[in-house]
């Protein structure tokens, strides 16, 4: 199910602009929707007990803040675009991916992909306020 919903959540966008029907509400109801699966698979990561409640909370606060900081540097700060860091959505969802599918092998890979992508959002965060302060300015 995740699998499917991540890779129509790819699609989407594309689609959209494909079909002449891409919009600015469109990309804000992606966005907002996108948080929404975030939160899904990472509650219930942590619901099924494959995770600890703190590394769910690690990984969901920094994946939420990571998106909270590109969205204020675009809207209060201006830019135009704020796309830095080093883990996109796509490259968190595939850590994710593959550590699910790796705990059948290995019983902690999921537990490693959640810390893994948690840390890799907390770095995106950091480098998205270093990169908005540099252009922005005090």
């Amino acid at each position: 199910m995740a699998i499917s919903c991540g890779v129509f959540d790819m699609l989407d966008g594309a689609v959209a602009r494909a079909a002449g029907k891409a919009g600015r509400f469109g990309t804000v109801l992606d966005h907002v929707l996108d948080r929404y699966a975030e939160f899904l698979i990472i509650i219930g990561i942590v619901l099924g007990e494959y995770v600890g409640w703190f590394w769910g909370m690690f990984c969901l606060f920094g994946m939420v803040m990571a998106s909270f900081t590109r969205a204020k540097a675009e809207s209060v700060g201006g830019l135009s675009q704020c796309e830095v860091g080093v883990a996109e959505r796509q490259e968190k969802f595939v850590l994710l991916l593959g550590g699910a599918i790796g705990s059948v092998f290995y019983s902690t890979a999921l537990e490693i992909a959640v810390i893994v992508v948690g840390s890799l959002s907390h770095v995106t965060v950091a480098q998205r306020l270093a990169y908005s302060k540099k252009r922005i300015g005090m």
